[in-house]
């Protein structure tokens, strides 16, 4: 990931069983290795890695980052479609001829001498 600058708007979202998108919020600080968020203070741990964006606590991590809106929805649909994919080839695996399983395991880079 890039180095955020102050000022800079990231888009914020928490993670809970369903994640709650709080919007767009400024980079307050950037130092060497972590830099936070001009947010309310009710934020616990309110510290992100500049290498991974990811948030830096002793726990689980409570909220994450992405440069904009588009790319979380992107994520978000990315996911629906990872989602709905183990789903249909977990338990309708049998639908498909060997050919089809074999041109979806080539597309998706699956090589059985990996397993």
């Amino acid at each position: 990931m890039r180095k955020p600058v102050v000022g800079e708007e990231l888009f914020l979202v928490e993670k809970k069983s369903k994640e709650k998108v709080i919007g767009y919020v400024k980079v307050a600080s950037v130092g060497r290795k972590y830099f936070t968020l001009a947010y309310p203070m009710y934020v616990p741990h309110n510290k992100f890695s500049i290498d991974s964006w990811k948030q830096v606590t002793e726990y689980s991590r409570e909220y994450y980052l992405c440069e904009n809106e588009k790319i979380y929805l992107d994520k978000l649909e990315a996911r629906k479609y990872s989602m709905a994919l183990q789903k249909k080839v977990k338990y309708d695996w049998n639908e498909y001829s060997l050919d089809q399983l074999k041109k979806v395991a080539e597309i998706l880079g699956v090589n059985l001498d990996d397993n």
